[in-house]
């Protein structure tokens, strides 16, 4: 039982990172598009922007991530059921 609360709990904190990372990127990559349409100069540091992304990623899917998995076991401890099910 502790095993699968420990899977949960990095295959959250896993999809966070991932749905964060992208995020940021793709305003990344919208933020220098915008200033071509407006300037009309595309210039984008891919490994800057990747980077930057994996940090930020990183950090908010991490806290997000472990505070979803707090959440869902004072739930379960207080005997609240989730909307799914």
């Amino acid at each position: 039982m502790k095993r699968n609360k420990a899977y949960e709990l990095v295959t959250l904190i896993y999809r966070c990172i991932l749905v964060f990372f992208v995020i940021c990127f793709m305003a990344g990559v919208l933020g220098a598009l915008l200033v071509y349409f407006k300037i009309g100069y595309f210039e984008l540091n891919w490994k800057e922007t990747t980077l930057l992304s994996l940090k930020k990623g990183g950090v908010v899917g991490s806290a997000l991530g472990l505070g979803l998995w707090i959440k869902a076991r004072i739930q379960e401890r207080k005997g609240i059921k989730k909307p799914y099910q």
